[in-house]
């Protein structure tokens, strides 16, 4: 069972504080972590390190003959690795059925299938976490999207709108749209879907290489339904001018 490590230098344990600090909380789902001090780790000096605590397999250990490992965080601050023989994998990341946002299985440049969630079906609606509570005038029913998933119901209101423009444009046969979304906005919402399902953040992404250029706009057609979409426009996703055509 393939997992992530980490190792955060200079530290003597991997407290629920740090690794909240850090963003490592939000990707493993938690703070249970099975860790260990090492007097030499990736960064040359003693640290922490640690992994998943539900992992499988031999006690945490450092082995740089056998694992491969990156700075990783905004600030370069801690080291991710993981097995050469054994890298994470869809299975061994997945956040869990009770917690999965349906959607359709994607293949990433890894080789792997990876469910990534519809956020914005075409035919209307959401595949995200609905909450039922009462409006605050009224006292009606009110339907909205879970807490948990409002960034990224707006991250895909943002690709929706991106894709309608650029739709727009081309029927009016302007081919030259500039897209709206750089390119680490579209790296930051491919990410952002694909750790819906699955225990990862940007650095435990792109140390696997999962995308590419092609893998990034598929993750983001998922997003928003593009797929769902040409199948409601009658040509099973074989028409390439089969894009949205307003709000």
């Amino acid at each position: 069972m393939g997992e992530f490590l980490y190792f955060i230098p200079a530290q003597t344990a991997a407290g629920p504080a740090l690794l909240a600090e850090l963003g490592i909380a939000a990707v493993l789902g938690g703070t249970d972590v099975e860790q260990g001090l090492c007097q030499s780790g990736p960064a040359g000096g003693s640290g922490v390190l640690f992994r998943r605590s539900a992992a499988a397999g031999p006690p945490v250990s450092y082995a740089p003959d056998r694992q491969s490992w990156f700075p990783a965080g905004p600030q370069k601050v801690y080291w991710l690795g993981f097995e050469h023989a054994d890298p994470p994998c869809p299975a061994d990341l997945a956040r869990g059925l009770s917690r999965r946002i349906p959607g359709s299985d994607v293949e990433l440049a890894d080789g792997n299938l990876w469910h990534c969630p519809i956020a914005r079906l075409a035919a209307g609606g959401t595949n995200l976490p609905i909450r039922l509570g009462l409006d605050p005038q009224t006292g009606a029913d009110s339907f909205r999207v879970a807490d948990s998933a409002v960034k990224l119901w707006e991250m895909a209101g943002e690709v929706w709108a991106r894709d309608v423009a650029a739709a727009q444009a081309q029927a009016a046969g302007d081919d030259g749209i500039d897209d709206p979304l750089s390119a680490d906005r579209v790296i930051e919402i491919a990410v952002a879907a694909l750790a819906a399902n699955y225990r990862v953040g940007r650095w435990e992404v792109q140390a696997l290489e999962l995308l590419g250029q092609a893998e990034l706009r598929e993750v983001l057609d998922v997003l928003v339904d593009i797929p769902g979409l040409k199948e409601l426009a009658g040509d099973g996703g074989g028409k390439k001018n089969a894009t949205p055509s307003g709000t």
